[in-house]
């Protein structure tokens, strides 16, 4: 089994601010509602993929304490049909760890987690990283900043993985050194929005991947071509 988390919290030490000045204005909501359709249905999309590596796949959205109002988590919940997990670590990092341990005792051979601030990422990069972990006992995809957009590892949990610093901002710079080439792999660089600095990279990309996929929806392109003609 493969088991997919998709984060509900916010990502350790963001410095972006708002979604308004990440995206450039509008509505938090309705950022926050375009951002959860895209991952979600690329979450969808790894499930459902012919091509895997495993056919058993499974979703998890990783929520905060039980009880508490999650609009977020709720909304990937219904959009996912996958399964809530709770928690009340005190950083997102630990969180993930700990759901990370959460899916090895339910049986999973390898587990990634992935962030709502990736709304480009293509589905062949989450493939590549469950292929990675056939081979390493942690798969990263790297940001420029140090910070990862996705965090992969394969079961039985090493020591040297387990001892990381999870709730490190800058976790692949703190893996890299302190982990072999054996045992981590480092898929390819991609970025992340809780960089202000690169929404005009996202804007970019997205009138990008729209002349490239014009038959491919995606929630985010649309809101930022309303913000453009308004």
């Amino acid at each position: 089994m493969e088991s997919l988390i998709v984060v509900a919290r916010p990502r350790d030490g963001a410095s972006a601010g708002s979604p308004e000045q990440i995206l450039g204005g509008g509505s938090a909501e309705r950022i926050s509602k375009a951002l959860r359709e895209d991952v979600s249905a690329l979450a969808c999309a790894f499930r459902d993929s012919a091509m895997s590596s495993d056919s058993n796949r499974k979703i998890v959205v990783l929520a905060g304490a039980r009880g508490e109002d999650d609009v977020t988590a709720e909304a990937l919940l219904d959009a996912t049909g996958g399964r809530m997990l709770h928690t009340e670590e005190p950083t997102t990092g630990a969180a993930i760890l700990g759901a990370v341990r959460s899916e090895f005792e339910r049986g999973a051979r390898a587990v990634a987690a992935l962030y709502l601030d990736t709304p480009t990422l293509p589905l062949h990069l989450i493939d590549h990283a469950f292929r990675a972990l056939c081979f390493h006992d942690l798969v990263l995809g790297p940001c420029v900043d140090g910070a990862p957009y996705l965090i992969g590892a394969r079961r039985p949990l090493s020591p040297a993985v387990e001892e990381l610093a999870w709730g490190e901002p800058a976790l692949v710079t703190v893996a890299l050194r302190a982990l072999s080439a054996k045992r981590l792999y480092l898929m390819p660089f991609w970025y992340h929005l809780a960089q202000p600095e690169v929404h005009e990279l996202l804007r970019a990309h997205q009138r990008y991947l729209q002349e490239r996929r014009p038959d491919q929806d995606s929630a985010t392109a649309s809101l930022l071509d309303t913000y453009d003609a308004g």
